[in-house]
C-alpha cells in the first residue's frame, strides 16, 4: 500500500486533533466509552477517496483517480455472488455479474438455434442438436467468476485498497465497513463516492414472491417444462424473451403498453414486436398479472387482467419472470443521516458534476437514475475523477448516447427518435428509411427484414438520429455513433464510400427521404388539444411552435370564442360564423365538422391573420332528396355545430358521462350532441388504416382475412386513385370489443401489409378508436401519403417537364448559359428522366406542350425558380406556377358501343333507340381536372393560391386539408360556388421556414391539390346495398360483405369506392369497374350480387334521375342475373324483351314488399345506379 499522500495528512490533521480532543473530554465523563471511541478514531485509515460500490462506474472512477491523479483510494464492495441482495454483490457489479455480460453470453447461446435452421439453405444437413442448459450456465458462471477476479486485480494493480463488506456513511467523511464476519472498520476520506447501482424490482401483487427477476433468470438450474411468462416491456424483458425462446421454451411476453420498448423509436418498436411474433413469442399487449399461485406440481397459475376493460383470465405456466423495472440501491447506506437528498424513486440527487448537496459526497451510475447504461456510468466515473482530482470540472455529456437492445435480431440507435426529433427541433425533419431482407436470408429463407433509419435536420443537414433493427446492429451503430457525435451531415454520409456487400453500406446510400416531418400543432388534432386545454386550470394556449404559453390566452378569457348560426337572412342556406382567437388547426376543425355533417360550403370568407380567426360559411344540406341544396333545419346538426365548434373552458366534472349522461362540462355536451347525429359515436373498435398499390379483388382479400380471423367488420371506407388505394376498416371481435390480442394484431398487420404492397411500401396501421372515426380525414391523409411517395419518385421528371431545375442540379438559367440554352433545357430535363420520368410527368398532368416544348405554363418565363440559385426570382416581381388548361371532353362513343366499356350510349339516355340523343357518360373527364395557380409577388409576404373547377360536395374540405397537411397556414381566403363553377382563393404561408418563393415546392403543392380534387370523383357503376331485417335488431355482421366482395372478385369486378357501415340503417354504397378499368356490364354486376346473396330492388325505386324505366330494364336484361341467352345482336333481343316486360308493368309479387324481386335466402337488397355528372352539385352525391 503506498504511503499516505502529504496533502491528505495535512488536511486531515486538524480534524483528527479535534476528534482526539472530543475523545478526551468524553473520557472524563465516561471512561469506557472514551477508550472505545479513542480506539476507533485512531484505527481509522485515511484516504483521498472511498468508493462504495465496485461496479462499472465505481471501478472506473477509483482506478482513474489512483492511477492518473495519484490519489489514495479505497473501494468497498459486497462479497461476490451470482444473485444480488443486500449482502451479496461482487466486483464488476450488475453489468459483469448479473447483467450485460452474462446476458450477452446467453444471447449467443440462443442464436445457434437460428444458425442451425438457416444452415439448411446453404447446403448443410438439417440438424437441431439437443441443448444442455446446465452446461451453458456452468460455463457462464466460470467466465463471470474469472471476470470478477479480473476487476479486483485491476483495482489492486492501480494501487486501490479493496475492502470486502458492506459500506455505509457515518458522516460525510467516514465510511463504516461491515465485514462478512461481522467485524467493523472505519475509513476516513476527504471524498466519498456512492456507486452502488440498482436492483431488480417486482410488481406488488399477490404471489410476487413466486416470480423471479433477471438475477435468478441468469442462474436457473433448468429451463421449465411448461411455458415461461415474462412480465415487462423494457429491454430486459425483450432480451430474455429471445433467449428463452431461442433455447427451446414457449414464451409469453406480457406488458401494459401497446408495444414493447417504450422510449425507443416508434417504427423500431413496431419492427421488434413484429420480429418477436415471427419467432414464436406470444405477445400480450395491454395485460398484466394480478395474482400468482404456486401449484402442487411446482407450476404456477397466473391471473391476468386486461387494462382496457378489466377482464380477467388465467394462465398455467412453468416460470414467471418479472422485468418490470429497477430501483436505485440506496437503502442502508446512511445517506439520510448525513443529509444526502433522494428523489421520489429513491435515487440520489446530484448536480451536473455528480455532486450531492453534502460537500465531499458524490454519486454516479444507476444510483442517480440518469441514463442507466454501463458506458454512461463509465463516462460519469471519468468525469468525476477529472473534476475531483484533476482540477478540471467535467460535466458528463448525455447527448447522442448510443444504445442497443440485444433482442434477436438486435436494435441499436444513437441520437433522437423520430418522435423526439419532431418535438425537440425546429424546422423540418427528413426521414430516410430502408427496409430490406438481409443477404443471408435470401438463401436461408428466413422471413425477417432489416430496418434502417436516418433522421436529418433539413435546415442544417445534420444527422440527428440513426436507428437500426437487424443483424449486427450494435456493431454497426458504434461506428455510426462517432460520426453523429462529431456532427456529421447527410452530405458527408452521402460522400462516404460504402463497404460492399454489407448491410452497413445502406446508411451511406440512402438518397430519397421517405417523408418530411415538422413540429406542427396538427400533430395533435385540434379536438385533442382543446380537450387537454379544458383540463388545464391555467387555460394555456400554444404558440405557432406548439409550445404552451399562459399569457396568450388573455384574449380567449376576455373574449370567449363564439359560434353563431343564422337561418333567417337567406331562404336557401345557413350562415355559420366562427369568431375566435386563432389557434392551430381551427380552420381544419371547422371544415371537418361541416363535412361530417354532410353540409356543402357554397361561399366562405376566411380571415385568421393577427392572431384572430373570423370565418363565415354559407352552407347547404347535401344528403336526402328533400333537403339537398337547402338550409340546415335539423336541430341535432345545429346543436353539434354549436357544441363542437365552441370552446368551453369549464372543466368536466368527475362523473363519467358515458354512464351518467352529460349534466355538465364541454366534453359531455359535445358527446351528447354528437350522439344524436352520428351513429358511431359510442362505437369502440379497432381501426385498420391501409394504403398501397391498388389491384382487382383487394378489398375482398382484406375482408376475407379479417372475417376468417374472427373479426366483425363494423365499417369500411375505400378510395382509389391513379393506381393507389386507401382503406379505413373498423372491426370488433365476436364479443363486440376491439381486438385485444397484440399478437393477433401484429399477425394481421403483417398479412395486410403483404396484401397492400408486395414491394414493402404499403401503409398498414391499427389502433383502438372509441367514437367517431373521421373517415374523410383519414382517407385523405392516407391518399396524400401515397401521392407524396409518387412525388418523391418522380419529382425530377415533373420539374424538368416544367422547366425547373431540381434542387442540387446545376443552374441552367440565362444568367449562367448562352442565350440559346433555354431552347434545349427542357429537352435535356425530360430526356434525363427516361420513359419513367415522362410517364410520371404525364401522371401528374404535364401536357404534351410542357414535355416537348419545355416552357409551358410552368416555365421559368412564368417565374419558376431556377432551383440551384435564386437569380431569376430575385429579378422578378411575379412568380407563378399553374396547371395546364383541362383537356377537351372525349367524343361520344360510337353507336353499338359495348356497356362493358362505358355506361353511355342511346339506351341509357331517354329510352330505347335514343335516336341521336346526347350520350351521358358515367363520368365526364372534363370535370375532373382543376385549374390551380400559385403566385407570389415580391412585395407580398404570402403565396396566392387560386383554384377553379366545377363545384361539388366536399371541395372545400379537400383543399383545406391538403394545405394543412402539407404544412401551409391559410391567413385569408374566399370561396364562391353559387353556380356550376367554384372558385377558391387562399393567401398562404409555409408553416415552417420563410415565405420566399420556391417554385419546386409550389409545383409540389400544385400537384397535390390537383390530385386531392380529382380523386374525390368516384368512377364506376354505383351499387347501393341495404340489409334485410335481422331478428332482435342485431346488425347483419360481416359475412354478407365478405361474400359480396368475393363474388365480385370472381366476376372480375374492381371496387373503386366504398362506404359501409354495418350498424346503421342508411345502407352501404359501393362503386365497381371491370378489370380493364371500364364501366362494367350491369348484367355481370347483377349476377355477381346474386351470387353473393343479394336480392335486386325494383327499378322504380332505384331509378336515378333522368334515366327511364325501360332503359334500366334493358340494362338489367330482365333481372335474370345475366343468365339469359344472348342474341346475335349482342344482347339487344334480351334488352328489348325486358323493355317490353317493363312497359307492361311489374308483375305482382307473391312475397315481400312491392318493387322487390323475389328470391330465397337473400342477405341484402341492392340497387344499381349509373353515375351521371352534368356539372351541378345536385347530380353528384359524393361519398
Amino acid at each position: 500500500m503506498p504511503a499516505p499522500h502529504s496533502a491528505t495528512r495535512i488536511a486531515l490533521a486538524p480534524l483528527l486533533q479535534r476528534a482526539a480532543g472530543a475523545a478526551r473530554s468524553w473520557g472524563s465523563c465516561r471512561p469506557a466509552a472514551a477508550a472505545q471511541t479513542r480506539t476507533m478514531a485512531t484505527s481509522a485509515t485515511e484516504y483521498d477517496l472511498v468508493t462504495i460500490g465496485a461496479g462499472s462506474g465505481g471501478v472506473r472512477a477509483s482506478r482513474f483517480a489512483a492511477q492518473y491523479f495519484n490519489a489514495k483510494v479505497a473501494v468497498v464492495e459486497l462479497p461476490f455472488g451470482f444473485v444480488s441482495s443486500g449482502d451479496v454483490g461482487g466486483a464488476g457489479g450488475t453489468c459483469v455479474i448479473r447483467g450485460c455480460v452474462p446476458k450477452k453470453l446467453l444471447v449467443y447461446g440462443a442464436a445457434f438455434n437460428e444458425e442451425f435452421a438457416d444452415a439448411k439453405g446453404f447446403g448443410w444437413a438439417e440438424t437441431h442438436p439437443p441443448h444442455d442448459w446446465k452446461t451453458l450456465i456452468a460455463n457462464k458462471a466460470k467466465e463471470i467468476s474469472r471476470l470478477n477476479s479480473v476487476y479486483v486485480n485491476l483495482l489492486r494493480g492501480a494501487g486501490v485498497a479493496y475492502h470486502e463488506g458492506k459500506g455505509s456513511l457515518v458522516d460525510a467523511h467516514t465510511v463504516k465497513v461491515t465485514k462478512p464476519d461481522g467485524s467493523e472498520e472505519l475509513l476516513r476520506a476527504k471524498n466519498v463516492l456512492v456507486a452502488t447501482g440498482g436492483y431488480a424490482t417486482k410488481l406488488p401483487i399477490e404471489g410476487a414472491e413466486h416470480a423471479i427477476t433477471s438475477d435468478e433468470a441468469l442462474h436457473l438450474e433448468a429451463l421449465p417444462d411448461k411455458s415461461v411468462m415474462i412480465v415487462g416491456s423494457g429491454y430486459i424483458a425483450v432480451e430474455f424473451a429471445g433467449i428463452f425462446k431461442g433455447l427451446g421454451a414457449d414464451v409469453h411476453l406480457m406488458y401494459r403498453a401497446d408495444k414493447p420498448l417504450r422510449g425507443f423509436d416508434e417504427e423500431c418498436r413496431g419492427q421488434v414486436a413484429e420480429n418477436l411474433v415471427k419467432r414464436g413469442v406470444v405477445c400480450h399487449a395491454g395485460q398484466l398479472p394480478t395474482k400468482i399461485v404456486k401449484n402442487a406440481d411446482g407450476n404456477f397459475t397466473v391471473t391476468v387482467r386486461a387494462s382496457a376493460d378489466g377482464a380477467e383470465t388465467t394462465m398455467d405456466v412453468g416460470l414467471v419472470m418479472m422485468a418490470t423495472g429497477r430501483r436505485p440501491r440506496t437503502e442502508g447506506l446512511g445517506l439520510e443521516a448525513v443529509g444526502v437528498e433522494l428523489n421520489a424513486k429513491g435515487a440520489i440527487k446530484v448536480d451536473e458534476l455528480s455532486a450531492t448537496g453534502v460537500p465531499g459526497v458524490w454519486a454516479i451510475g444507476d444510483v442517480t437514475d440518469r441514463i442507466n447504461l454501463t458506458p454512461v456510468a463509465l463516462m460519469e466515473g471519468m468525469a468525476f475523477a477529472k473534476t475531483c482530482f484533476g482540477g478540471t470540472p467535467t460535466r458528463p455529456d448525455y447527448q447522442n448516447v448510443a444504445s442497443a437492445v440485444f433482442c434477436q435480431p438486435p436494435l441499436a440507435s444513437v441520437g433522437l427518435s423520430e418522435e423526439a426529433a419532431v418535438a425537440q427541433l425546429s424546422g423540418p425533419i427528413d426521414v430516410y428509411v430502408s427496409k430490406f431482407k438481409p443477404m443471408k436470408y435470401t438463401i436461408s429463407g428466413r422471413d425477417e427484414r432489416t430496418l434502417m433509419k436516418l433522421l436529418v435536420h433539413a435546415e442544417s443537414d445534420r444527422v440527428v438520429g440513426v436507428h437500426m433493427v437487424g443483424p449486427d446492429a450494435a456493431e454497426i451503430m458504434q461506428g455510426i455513433a462517432i460520426a453523429v457525435k462529431c456532427g456529421a451531415t447527410k452530405a458527408q454520409f452521402d460522400a462516404t464510400v460504402g463497404i460492399h456487400p454489407s448491410a452497413a453500406e445502406e446508411f451511406v446510400t440512402m438518397r430519397s427521404a421517405a417523408r418530411r416531418l415538422k413540429k406542427s400543432p396538427s400533430v395533435q388534432t385540434f379536438a385533442q388539444y382543446r380537450e387537454a386545454e379544458s383540463q388545464n386550470c391555467r387555460h394555456s394556449s400554444v404558440t405557432s411552435e406548439g409550445e404552451l404559453l399562459e399569457h396568450q390566452t388573455l384574449e380567449l378569457r376576455v373574449h370567449p370564442p363564439n359560434v353563431t348560426v343564422d337561418n333567417e337572412t337567406y331562404d336557401d342556406r345557413t350562415i355559420i360564423t366562427v369568431d375566435s382567437a386563432n389557434r392551430p388547426g381551427t380552420l381544419v376543425e371547422v371544415v371537418q365538422c361541416l363535412t361530417e355533417l354532410n353540409l356543402n360550403v357554397k361561399r366562405a370568407r376566411i380571415s385568421s391573420d393577427g392572431g384572430w380567426f373570423v370565418d363565415e360559411f354559407h352552407v347547404t344540406e347535401t344528403a336526402g332528396p328533400m333537403q339537398q341544396g337547402r338550409k340546415v333545419t335539423s336541430e341535432s346538426k345545429l346543436r353539434v355545430i354549436k357544441a363542437v365548434l365552441n370552446v368551453e373552458y369549464e372543466a368536466d366534472g368527475e362523473h363519467d358521462s358515458s354512464q351518467h349522461g352529460p349534466p355538465g362540462g364541454a366534453s359531455a355536451l359535445r358527446r351528447q350532441a354528437s350522439a344524436e347525429t352520428f351513429d358511431e359515436v359510442w362505437q369502440h373498435s379497432t381501426v385498420f388504416e391501409m394504403a398501397g398499390a391498388d389491384r382487382s379483388g383487394l378489398l375482398a382479400d382484406v375482408l376475407q382475412l379479417l372475417t376468417n380471423s374472427g373479426c366483425d367488420v363494423r365499417s369500411a371506407a375505400v378510395w382509389t386513385y391513379s393506381g393507389r388505394v386507401a382503406f379505413v376498416v373498423s372491426v370488433v371481435e365476436g364479443c363486440g370489443a376491439p381486438v385485444r390480442d397484440a399478437g393477433k394484431l401484429l399477425r394481421l398487420k403483417q398479412l395486410l401489409h403483404g396484401m397492400m404492397d408486395a414491394g414493402g411500401n404499403g401503409i398498414v396501421t391499427a389502433q383502438p378508436v372509441k367514437g367517431l372515426i373521421h373517415y374523410e380525414r383519414r382517407l385523405h391523409q392516407l391518399m396524400l401519403k401515397e401521392e407524396e411517395k409518387e412525388w418523391l419518385r418522380n419529382k425530377d421528371a415533373i420539374l424538368a417537364a416544367a422547366g425547373i431545375a431540381p434542387p442540387g442540379v446545376a443552374c441552367s438559367c440565362a444568367c449562367h448559359e448562352a442565350p440559346h440554352a433555354h431552347a434545349h433545357g427542357a429537352a435535356r430535363g425530360s430526356g434525363g428522366g427516361g420513359a419513367n420520368g415522362l410517364a410520371a410527368a404525364q401522371h401528374y398532368g404535364a401536357s404534351a406542350a410542357q414535355l416537348h416544348g419545355g416552357l409551358g405554363g410552368l416555365s421559368l418565363a412564368g417565374g419558376g425558380r431556377c432551383g440551384a440559385c435564386s437569380c431569376q426570382e430575385e429579378r422578378q416581381e411575379l412568380h407563378i406556377v399553374r396547371s395546364e388548361p383541362p383537356p377537351a371532353p372525349p367524343a361520344p362513343p360510337p353507336p353499338g358501343h359495348s356497356p362493358s366499356n362505358s355506361l353511355g350510349g342511346d339506351e341509357l339516355c331517354g329510352g330505347p333507340g335514343g335516336g341521336g340523343a346526347e350520350a351521358r357518360l358515367l363520368l365526364s373527364p372534363k370535370y375532373s381536372r382543376p385549374d390551380v395557380t400559385i403566385q407570389h409577388y415580391s412585395h407580398l409576404n404570402y403565396w396566392l393560391v387560386t383554384i377553379k373547377c366545377k363545384d361539388r360536395n366536399k371541395l372545400f374540405f379537400d383543399t383545406v386539408c391538403t394545405l394543412s397537411d402539407l404544412s401551409y397556414d391559410v391567413y385569408h381566403g374566399a370561396i364562391d360556388s353559387e353556380g356550376p363553377d367554384a372558385v377558391q382563393l387562399y393567401y398562404i404561408r409555409p408553416r415552417f421556414g420563410d415565405f420566399f418563393w420556391d417554385s419546386a415546392k409550389a409545383t409540389k403543392l400544385r400537384v397535390m391539390l390537383e390530385a386531392a380534387i380529382q380523386r374525390r370523383f368516384p368512377k364506376g357503376l354505383k351499387v347501393h346495398v341495404r340489409h334485410l331485417p335481422v331478428a332482435n335488431g342485431a346488425h347483419l355482421g360481416q359475412n354478407w360483405l365478405a361474400d359480396l366482395t368475393a363474388a365480385w372478385r370472381e366476376a372480375g369486378l374492381w371496387i373503386t369506392r366504398a362506404k359501409v357501415r354495418a350498424y346503421t340503417d342508411h345502407g352501404h354504397t359501393l362503386y365497381v369497374m371491370d378489370a380493364h378499368g371500364q364501366p362494367p356490364d350491369p348484367r355481370k354486376v347483377q349476377s355477381a350480387c346474386q351470387a353473393g346473396g343479394g336480392q335486386l330492388q325494383g327499378p322504380v325505386e332505384g331509378l336515378p334521375m333522368g334515366v327511364s324505366p325501360s332503359a334500366i330494364a334493358g340494362m338489367l336484361g330482365g333481372g335474370g342475373g345475366g343468365a339469359g341467352a344472348k342474341g346475335p345482336d349482342g344482347g339487344g333481343g334480351a334488352a328489348a324483351a325486358a323493355a317490353a316486360a317493363a312497359a307492361a308493368g311489374p308483375k305482382p309479387s307473391a312475397a315481400g314488399p312491392p318493387g322487390i324481386v323475389p328470391g330465397s335466402g337473400a342477405k341484402f337488397f341492392y340497387m344499381l345506379q349509373q353515375r351521371v355528372w352534368d356539372g351541378s352539385p345536385s347530380s353528384f352525391a359524393s361519398l
